[in-house]
This record gives structure tokens, sequence and C-alpha cells, in this order.
């Protein structure tokens, strides 16, 4: 795939002499003529224009570096220029500075094979052209999102932002069509539609010739014969090659050269092999000058063109050479090497090599479709929060608008009253004398009834308090090892068995987060139970297992957990130590009169093993997901499963079924190996489709956040 990278045009504010910096002139002489020499020109310009206050040319230097640096493949120099150029936005003039840098971000991700953050960077960069609405800066950005897309394999998405792109840039009369044009051609011709390739591509071909830019000229012809080869018409495809590898030679584009041979190597390899072995050493020079070790593509072709064993031994000691130099680098064109090579080895009589280069074979392409899939799935995860931040920057901005709506109204209003002030003077002093005493009134009774609130939930805070010491004292009395908590997560009451445990005074535990003591998740869980045994009125809810802490599974202890009922909801955590009699609670509780229908649930240590926690985290995840469906759209979970069409639905005796789905809403069901991808997909689903409110969305992202923390562990 060749994709086209467009340049956003930078605006240059000249000084008030009206001569560019001759450091910043340096730096733009050199980027076409000598790279390596420009980067450092550039980086030292940058330096030098900011210590002289001329914050645009050294922004615009520090960004000629970045672009420098990841061309040259300097990963860490490129990021070192970016944040340079970000400390600067504070006193640049160009209102697209920050776009800049957030897709010169994208474009170094994409360069060092990080294509899911890429996007992340390019839908940021859109993001803050479509707020300043900038007409070119969004249809660039447009053009690099459909890019990564298309290198996700989201084809439709691709060609949808290369369209608005295209559709943006002609609709401002921008003379930069051709580049998109160009990409639109291109994955048409993946997608196997040639008639609209062609019909994009010679369209492209005819404004780049009017223009007279050559290199844009050459990677549209190759385009072209990539496109003659895919309709078989291998003579066009040779004189396209020819034609745009003149012209690369011409401009100096060694990257572009060795692509190219490669790609002719590649056509003339069944062909015409002594042709294939011209472009392998065209390729192979390219690679030399680029300082480069083996070439692993050149060496797969030309091992695939071997037919004597002597070739075949070559070819195959010439291919471990190359993996053993870049087959990290390229994981597609590895895993193909490595069958290359069983195949060869088999040829040679190497029965045990070829087994193991096979094995490594179908490892690589596991690894790879792995590696694919995620991207995927990160793509997604990306999209998600974007179309999160764009829906809350959509809500601010219609807030402001109607704030603005109303100053405009008030302020129309304030100027009708004033021009008929004199005439009404003393009709308006009276009203709003008599208004304001109505709202003087109003007010103060207002006061009272706040007042009385808060008199009436002082006074049953007193009366709870009360309850709460009552049971503390009777449970103190049977040595009873108990945490009161309220539904915020404090402790409301503990006993000194509790406090002993614990290794702390009770005057320092009263009060203080039940997570500080349990643990973050054994302190949710904890109220999460109770929370939905309360709402429900189904103790049953209670049953289900959960964990604590790690260290306190360590020490011996189980949690026990049941609910008050007094005026407010609270719970009571039991911390079972051997020994530990909970008959003796429950004669305290009875004997207290303030426990209702009493429930528990068990804490396991044993339950902290990584492979049942994350059994549990994908049952817990699979039942919110369901639950939040059902409960906000009143709908069942056939119609959860054919709206995601992540489960299938099927027909057992007349009736529709989910089995699958079923599956994961119970521990004891959960499949051994479970596709714990489909569960995330299914939450991701309900994230992006459903009006969620901020404790419902936090609530199941951290849920499946957690799932994704296990599997990279577990990976």
């Amino acid at each position: 795939m060749l994709f086209v990278w467009v340049e956003v045009p930078y605006a240059q504010p000249e000084p008030a002499t009206g001569a560019v910096p001759a450091a910043l002139e340096r730096c733009r002489e050199l980027r076409h003529q000598d790279p390596k020499a420009a980067l450092e020109a550039c980086e030292q310009a940058a330096v030098s224009l900011a210590a002289q206050a001329s914050f645009d040319a050294a922004f615009e230097a520090q960004m000629h570096a970045a672009q420098l640096a990841t061309q040259r493949g300097e990963g860490a120099r490129a990021e070192s220029a970016l944040n340079e150029a970000a400390m600067l936005l504070a006193s640049v003039s160009d209102p697209l500075a920050s776009h800049r840098i957030a897709r010169r971000r994208g474009q170094l991700a994409y360069a060092f094979g990080k294509p899911a953050e890429a996007l992340g960077r390019f839908l940021e960069a859109l993001a803050i052209a479509r707020s300043l609405e900038q007409a070119q800066a969004i249809a660039i950005s447009e053009n690099d999102v459909g890019v990564v897309h298309w290198h996700l394999g989201d084809y439709a998405a691709a060609l949808g932002h290369l369209q608005a792109s295209l559709a943006a840039k002609q609709a401002m009369g921008d003379s930069d069509v051709a580049s998109t044009l160009t990409n639109i051609g291109s994955l048409y011709r993946e997608l196997g539609d040639y008639d609209r390739a062609a019909s994009m591509l010679e369209r492209a071909l005819e404004l780049q010739r009017s223009a007279g830019n050559e290199l844009a000229i050459a990677h549209t012809v190759e385009e072209m014969a990539l496109l003659a080869q895919a309709r078989g018409d291998l003579d066009a495809a040779r004189a396209g090659m020819d034609e745009a590898w003149s012209l690369y030679l011409r401009r100096g584009a060694v990257r572009d050269r060795l692509r190219l041979a490669l790609r002719r190597a590649q056509l003339e390899a069944e062909s015409r092999p002594s042709a294939a072995d011209q472009w392998i050493s065209l390729a192979r020079a390219a690679g030399r000058e680029l300082q480069r070790g083996p070439l692993l593509a050149a060496e797969l072709i030309a091992a695939r063109m071997a037919t004597d064993r002597l070739q075949q031994t070559a070819a195959l000691d010439a291919l471990l050479a190359a993996l053993s130099a870049q087959g990290d680098s390229e994981p597609t064109i590895s895993a193909e090497a490595y069958a290359e090579l069983a195949g060869l080895a088999a040829k040679l009589g190497q029965p045990v090599e070829a087994l193991g280069y096979l094995r490594e074979y179908q490892r690589r392409a596991s690894v790879l479709a792995e590696s694919r899939h995620s991207q995927r799935l990160d793509a997604l995860r990306v999209r998600l929060d974007l179309t999160r931040a764009e829906s809350e920057r959509d809500r601010l901005r219609q807030q402001t608008d109607l704030q603005s709506s109303e100053i405009a109204r008030r302020r129309a209003q304030t100027l009708v009253v004033a021009a008929g002030a004199l005439l009404v003077l003393a009709g308006l002093v009276l009203f709003f004398q008599r208004r304001l005493f109505r709202q003087k009134l109003l007010a103060a009774a207002e006061k009272q009834r706040l007042e009385r609130s808060i008199r009436e939930a002082r006074s049953a805070a007193d009366a709870l308090r009360a309850d709460v010491r009552s049971m503390e004292w009777l449970l103190d009395r049977q040595r009873s090892p108990v945490l009161i908590f309220d539904a915020a997560g404090h402790v409301r009451a503990v006993t000194l068995a509790a406090a002993e445990l614990l290794d702390t005074a009770p005057e320092a535990l009263r009060g203080m987060a039940l997570a500080e003591l349990v643990g973050a998740e054994s302190a949710a869980r904890a109220q999460q139970l109770i929370e939905h045994a309360s709402l429900e009125d189904d103790p049953s809810l209670l049953d289900a297992p959960s964990h604590i802490d790690p260290s306190l599974a360590a020490s011996g202890l189980r949690l026990h957990c049941q609910r008050l009922e007094l005026e407010e909801e609270l719970g009571v955590l039991i911390l079972e130590s051997p020994g530990f009699d909970p008959a003796a609670l429950k004669a305290a509780a009875s004997a207290a009169g303030g426990l209702g229908r009493l429930a528990q649930f068990e804490f396991s240590g044993q339950a902290d093993e990584p492979q049942q926690r994350f059994r549990a985290l994908l049952v817990a995840l699979m039942q919110l997901s369901l639950d939040l469906w059902e409960r906000l759209t009143r709908k069942t979970r056939i119609d959860l499963a054919e709206r995601s069409g992540v489960w299938r639905v099927t027909i057992d005796e007349g009736r529709l079924r989910v089995r699958a789905m079923d599956r994961y809403l119970s521990l004891d069901t959960l499949p051994d190996k479970p596709r714990w991808r489909e569960v995330l997909r299914t939450a991701y689903f309900v994230l992006a489709e459903l009006q969620l409110n901020g404790e419902q969305r936090q609530q199941l992202e951290g849920l499946a956040e957690a799932v994704l923390a296990h599997t990279r562990k577990r990976g």
C-alpha cells in the first residue's frame, strides 16, 4: 500500500523587517537537499530563534526537525522536537499550531508501526480542526484518518473519510485534490473496483502533470502500474513502473526506488526470472544507500525463484541472514519467510529443520493475526473515546450558545425597558418594590422550610447514631469483629475485636474509608451488593462471590457482609478469623433488633488466583452489560444479541435463545477457555449505544479495563 500524506502549508509570519531569519531559511533550503544536515540545522535554528523570542519561526523549525527525524527513523529525536514545539504553543500566533503537533505525532506513531496510537492522534487533530472550523485542516485530517483505517483493514471507514476529505477540498477549491484522489484510487484497487480506481487515478495524474510535481506524478504512475498488473496487463504495468523509476531516480527518492524495485521483482519472478534478478539487485543497492542490512523481501523473492539444489541452499542461507537482521521489524514478511524456509528445507532433505520452520511460521502467523485483531479492538476503543469527547464538546458548545442567546435576549429587553423608562418610572418603582417584598417573603418561607428540614435530618442522624452505637456496644459484649459502614463507604462503627484484628485504635477507624481497610475492590463489591440487595429487596443478590485484597487474604481473614435496615442503608462487614463463631454474631444482632432480613456473601482468599479472578471479572462484566441493557432499553437479551452482532441467536423448540451468551452469565457455566473478546465487544456496544449516567459508565468501563489488564498479563 502506498499512502500519500498531505502537508498543511505553514503560515509563516515574517518579522517587522520583512526578512526571514537566516537560520530558518537555511533549515528550509536543506530539507530536500541534505536531510541529515537539515535536521541538525533546524534543531539549532529552533533553539536560537526561541532565545531571540521569535517563537513562530522557532515553532516552524521544530516541526521541520520532527518531520526530518521521523523520515530518518529517529523516533526519540522526533518526539523531543515535538515536545519542544508544544512548549511554544502559548506564544505562537498560528491558530493551527496544536493541530500540526497532534498530526505530526500521528505520523510519528504510524511510521513506527503503532497504527492504533496514530489513529488516536489523527482523530485528535481532526477534532481540533473541526473546533476551529478550518476547512483545509479538516480535509487533510480526514485524509489522515482514512489512511490509518485503510492500514487497519477497515475499508468502509477508510473510504468514508477519504471521500469526506475529497468533498471538503473540492468545496473550497483546494489545489491539492490529487493526493486524495490517488489514495481513493488505490483503495478502490485493493477492493477490486478497477474501473473506479482507474477513473480516480487518471484524474489525479492529470492534475499532477499540470502542476509539474514529479514525485506526486511518480506515485500515481506507480499506482496505475499496480492497477494494470491487477488487471493482468503486464506490459502496461512494466511501462508504468519504468516511468515511475526514472522519476524516482531524477528526484533522488531512494525509499521509493527500493519499494518499486521489490514490486517489479515480484512482477517478474514468475515470467522472467532474469529480469527479476536485475530488479532484486537494484533493490539491494537502494537498501545499501539507506544503510540497511539484508532485505528480507528481496531474499524471499529470490528464494521463491530458486530451482536447483545449489540455488536453494544459497537462498536458505540468505533468508536466515535476512531474518536475523530484519525479522522482528517486518512481521508479515517474516511469517512468509519461515513458510518458504520450511519448503526449502523439505526440498533439501532436511525434515527436522523443515518442521521447525513450519512451527515458527504457524507461531508468527498466529501472533500476527492476534496483533491485527488487537489493533482493530484498540481502534474501536479510540473511536469510542473520541465519540464521547465530541459529544461532550457539542454539549458544551450548545450550552454556550444558549447562554449567549440568553444574554443577547436580556440585553435587548434592557434596551426596550430603558427606552420607555421616563414614561413609566413611577410604575416600575412601585412594581419592583412590590416584587422585592414578595421575594423577601418567599425567601423567608424557604429559609424556614430548609431550617426545619435540617433539624429533622439532624434528629434522624442522631437517632441513627444512637442505634449504631447500641449495636456496637452489644457486639462488643459478644467479642464480635465487626465493621458497620454507610452507603458512602465510610466506617460508622467498629467493635474492639475488629480493631484488635486490624491492629488500629477504634477511634482511628471510625470515619475511615472502607477501601483503606479491606482494599478498594472488596469495599466496592460490598457497597455494590448491599445497594443491589436494597434496591431489589432480594437477599439472594448477596450470594455472588467476590474477592478481597491479596494482603488481607494472606492474613487468614475471611469477610462476610450483612445489611442493616435502619433510617439509612448500612452494611455490616464481619471479619472472620480462626475460631470465630458466626452464630454469636446473629444472636447479638437479634438482641439489638436492628438487623432486617439476613443475607451474606463471602470474599474468599482462594478466589484471588489470576485465572479464577479473570473468569469472575468476565462474568461480572457480562452480567452488568446485560443488566444495563435490559433496565435502560426495556428490551431482552435476544435484542442485545441481534443489535450488537456479537452473540448468535438460535431457535430451540420454537423459541429464540442465546445459549452462548447465557453461558457467560454464571461462573458455573462459563467455558474453560472463555472468548473474552466477545464479552468486551458487548460491553463496548452498551457503552456506545446507551445513555448511561456517570456512575453506570464508570462502573462498566472499570470492569472492562480490569478484563483488559488481565488479558495483557496473561499474554
